[in-house]
């Protein structure tokens, strides 16, 4: 039944903004540090471009297989912060009424710690040092997505 496995589709993505120049700086392979939510035992993620120059996200475990099938945008949208140095992108559309997966890679020039939790449970936090990334990645519907600290390896 190999008709009823998913395939993999590359989106002809739009990119906004100066999210080529940042994209071109972000594209790598990153070792995830920590996470903190829905996270699938990932332990590195990898920004590439396509043949056909579209990005492309892809999740890997800890024996280098792939974890599902990866992820092409349909949009890319950037910033910078008041450094003027590209910090962050995001990919993808987050609609209520039609949601997407999208994800947002950015560099952390001061380091920051994410809180989650409430006073009931308790609070888990997450460190991410500075100059490393942090990355939020949703599947879209139903999915609350993921935190990630991550490192830069290549």
């Amino acid at each position: 039944m190999e008709w009823m496995k998913p395939k993999f589709v590359e989106h002809e993505t739009v990119i906004e903004g100066s999210a080529a120049t940042n994209l071109a700086v972000l594209y790598g392979t990153y070792k995830v540090l920590g996470s903190q939510g829905h996270n699938s035992g990932i332990s590195s993620v990898k920004l590439i471009k396509s043949e056909k120059g579209n990005p492309i996200i892809r999740f890997y475990d800890k024996g280098d297989r792939e974890i599902g099938l990866g992820f092409s945008p349909t949009v890319c949208a950037a910033n910078t912060r008041a450094t003027d140095a590209p910090s962050y992108v995001v990919c993808g559309k987050n609609s209520i009424l039609f949601p997407q997966p999208w994800f947002l890679l950015a560099v952390e020039p001061t380091g920051r710690v994410i809180r989650q939790g409430n006073a009931i449970f308790g609070y888990k936090e997450m460190v991410i040092e500075k100059g490393n990334y942090s990355m939020y990645f949703s599947w879209g519907k139903d999915d609350h997505g993921a935190d990630y600290a991550l490192q830069r390896v290549e």
